[in-house]
Formats: structure tokens, sequence, C-alpha cells
């Protein structure tokens, strides 16, 4: 996400990015919205994983994605 962030900042590409990601360069004006009158259907998350013991930070991690998906 960070590198499609990056990307899109410096003219690159278009982005398809949430909004909790950008919302200071949003603020800052280094990105705009391209439609701000169109809202989009949540995508869906995959999460691949190479092995089937999760670390405690990786399992973190799912945890908070789960979270904020359940909210937003």
């Amino acid at each position: 996400m960070s590198f499609v962030k990056q990307l899109t900042i410096e003219g690159a590409a278009f982005g398809y990015i949430a909004e909790d990601f950008i919302r200071s360069e949003i603020k800052e004006k280094s990105l705009v919205r391209l439609f701000p009158d169109k809202t989009f259907p949540k995508s869906p998350i995959y999460l691949v994983f190479t092995n089937k013991i999760l670390s405690k930070r990786v399992s973190l991690l799912v945890q908070e994605i789960i979270k904020f998906r359940e909210k937003n």
C-alpha cells in the first residue's frame, strides 16, 4: 500500500487507497480525490501466509485488519 501511495503522490499512478491511510495527504492536498461524490464498495482483503503457524506479530496484525474492516 505504501508503494501505491508513493507512486500516486509522485503522479505516476492513480491509487485506490483507504482514506485512513492517506488522511494527512488529503489534508495537505498532496493527494486529491478524483471522484469525491462516488462511494466504492468494500473490496475483499486476502491475506496469504507461507507458514501455517503465525507469529504473534502477524497474528496481531491480522486481528487489527479484521477490527478495521468491521468498523468501516
